[in-house]
């Protein structure tokens, strides 16, 4: 992990793994009108020193704005820590090359230098690809096929003041907005072949909302469960988080062969940087006293939606499984170890007695939270 430049560091007790989180500055001692980053990494393995996420937490020099990043090195092949902490590297790298140009920009057309940030995130997310890429191609054999998933946040502010998330994407970490009011709201779409084609065919906010559906849907068993309940006249309960009108809308834009090829291949991701990816960026106005929060795929993965939200408000009583409650509430000393322990939890129910069909094993668990103070 490359060490974010400000914001001293308090000690937690120790948490069984290798890796140690960074957390906040408390309330009481920080300046409320600036950001507070909480972020934790977490090997798939208790112990292992092998951890194949990456992020990053930079501030400015007062605290106000920021970039913040979480890469995820692909399985299956070796090197995936070094193409992450590669990306990571040319990020902070870069950083100050963003602030130049918000300190830069002209007074009084907004959009137009938003647009000017958010094409500089780009510009910089393309020069972390060719770093990738030019380290595979400089590696040995056995590592010329590494590469990484990365997701990014530009927190900025407008001419008025107002925060602003540019959000770059790469594969399927992830990017949420946690609004004061506790709605949770998606900022990224996962590179997902299932997910590309419902975009193809019915434009971006339709994707989003799939993927939001998706996210609160056990499988395949529980669709069909779902189905035959809203067939017969029974109302949708409340508890599984999803409408009559949410599960019409999936099968109407998804179908079920489709639907059922995510479930499957729910790990499946189309590009990466070191493999020529698409980059996608996307500009978002930020209410104050919200948090934004980051995370690789061993988070969303397991947990359901209404989960990472209740876990994020603080509110465990809302959890309905027992071993995803009690390790939020037993490791949540801050929201981003809540977080990333619930979901290593949820990675270990596998086995006959303690199984959760959200649950696809072990994974490496990473997770960046930023508080925007209120004004």
């Amino acid at each position: 992990m490359v060490e974010r430049k400000k914001g001293p560091e308090t000690p937690v007790p120790p948490v069984p793994d290798s890796e140690t989180p960074t957390v906040p500055i408390p309330r009481k001692e920080r300046n409320e009108r600036r950001l507070g980053v909480d972020s934790i990494s977490l090997s798939k393995e208790f112990g292992m020193s092998l951890n194949e996420d990456a992020h990053i937490e930079i501030t400015d020099e007062n605290d106000e704005t920021g970039l913040f990043a979480v890469a995820d090195g692909m399985g299956g092949y070796p090197g995936g820590d070094v193409a992450s902490q590669t990306v990571v590297e040319a990020l902070n790298d870069g950083f100050e090359s963003l602030e130049k140009i918000r300190k830069a920009r002209a007074s009084g057309d907004m959009e137009a230098s938003l647009r000017a940030e958010e094409e500089a995130l780009r510009k910089l997310m393309y020069q972390a690809e060719t770093r990738v890429h030019k380290k595979r191609e400089e590696s040995p054999p056995l590592l010329r096929q590494m590469g990484t998933t990365g997701t990014v946040i530009r927190l900025t502010k407008d001419e008025r003041g107002m925060p602003w998330a540019i959000v770059g994407q790469v594969g399927d970490s992830r990017a949420y907005l946690l609004h004061p009011d506790g709605r949770l709201q998606t900022l990224t779409l996962d590179a997902h072949p299932a997910l590309d084609f419902v975009r193809s065919q019915h434009g971006e906010d339709a994707a989003m909302r799939v993927q939001d559906i998706l996210d609160e849907l056990l499988g395949m068993g529980q669709l069909a469960s779902l189905q035959l309940a809203i067939e017969s006249g029974t109302p949708v309960p409340p508890e599984t988080g999803v409408t009559k009108e949410d599960i019409e809308f999936l099968t109407q834009h998804m179908g079920e062969g489709l639907i059922d090829y995510y479930f499957t291949y729910r790990s499946t991701v189309q590009g990466a940087f070191g493999h020529d990816p698409i980059i996608r960026t996307k500009a978002v106005p930020v209410p104050p006293g919200s948090k934004l929060v980051l995370c690789t795929d061993g988070v969303h993965d397991g947990l359901l939606k209404r989960e990472i939200r209740s876990i994020l408000r603080g509110a465990y009583d809302e959890l309905p499984y027992t071993g995803v409650k009690e390790a939020a509430r037993s490791w949540g000393d801050t929201p981003a170890q809540a977080l990333a322990f619930a979901a290593k939890e949820r990675g270990e129910e596998t086995t006959a007695t303690n199984f959760h069909p959200r649950s696809k094993g072990k994974d490496d668990t990473t997770v960046v939270i930023v508080d925007v103070p209120e004004r």
